[in-house]
């Protein structure tokens, strides 16, 4: 397979991200960005960008210049690829694409909002990027109606990538530079089947969540509503007490975790564990 990712020209190749919005996020008409959104976003100093499997548009990404006290930044507000193709890369290439368009335009910073409970996106935005989260959001959205977010507070934490950082660097060539664990403590944990919050004091803190919160909701929406708290108190905690997070870690086919660093913004920017 052969994919192209470019930013996206006719009208007729950004109506085809009402589709891979649609197959990614399973989303209601209600909550798709609309063409015409997507084209005034391009041509007034925003990033839309495709990927192409010849001339289908199998996944996009796009984003708009935003300004917080530090200084201009690129919002990243969707990446989503078709679920056929899901597991094959095209979120990488895509977000590897957005930083060298970042990168000309001067800019040294993107930040999105992902769901800390999807352990997939955890893997893919901490592991793979190389983006940290330092600022936590309940219900960031309020209620939101497609296939992933329905039935749960969309609590949110803010990706900060750092696209000009050796952290990023690193993954960007595929080197994934991971903290020891070995003297890491989990905060929280499961017991008999529940999350259990234990608030402790360490260097590295561990919270365990569900490999497939989707699964566990489909099953048991009351135990997916009870991890939705109790990594929101853990987060709140944290975060608020000046940890950064940073990495994600694959326990076991039915469980991961978050990893939290009570270390410096530079030494983590550097890959210094």
């Amino acid at each position: 397979m052969s994919i192209e990712v470019r930013p996206l020209k006719s009208p007729q190749e950004f109506r085809q991200a009402i589709e891979v919005q649609r197959s990614a996020w399973g989303m209601p008409d209600i909550e798709v960005i609309p063409t015409r959104i997507l084209i005034a976003i391009s041509r007034n100093s925003g990033i839309v960008l495709g990927a192409f499997d010849g001339d289908r548009l199998i996944g996009y990404s796009f984003g708009f210049l935003a300004r917080d006290k530090y200084g201009l930044y690129l919002y990243s507000h969707h990446t989503g690829v078709a679920k056929e193709y899901e597991g094959q890369g095209v979120g990488f290439l895509l977000k590897m694409k957005q930083r060298e368009y970042a990168l000309k335009m001067g800019l040294s910073r993107i930040k999105w909002t992902f769901d800390p409970l999807q352990a997939r996106n955890s893997y893919f935005n901490f592991t793979k990027l190389g983006a940290i989260a330092r600022v936590f959001y309940q219900n960031y959205y309020g209620e939101l109606f497609d296939e992933l977010n329905y039935g749960l507070p969309t609590d949110r934490v803010i990706a900060e990538w750092f696209i000009k950082s050796k952290r990023v660097e690193n993954r960007s060539s595929g080197k994934i530079v991971a903290p020891a664990l070995e003297d890491s403590q989990v905060s929280l944990e499961v017991y008999r089947g529940r999350p259990r919050l234990v608030r402790v004091y360490a260097p590295k803190v561990l919270l365990k969540i569900p490999s497939d919160i989707n699964n566990v909701k489909a099953k048991n929406p009351r135990l997916a509503l009870s991890w939705r708290m109790s990594l929101r108190r853990a987060l709140s905690f944290y975060l608020g007490k000046g940890y950064i997070a940073c990495h994600y870690v694959r326990i076991d086919e039915n469980y991961g975790a978050h990893v939290l660093l009570k270390k410096s913004l530079k030494n983590i920017l550097g890959d210094e564990y």
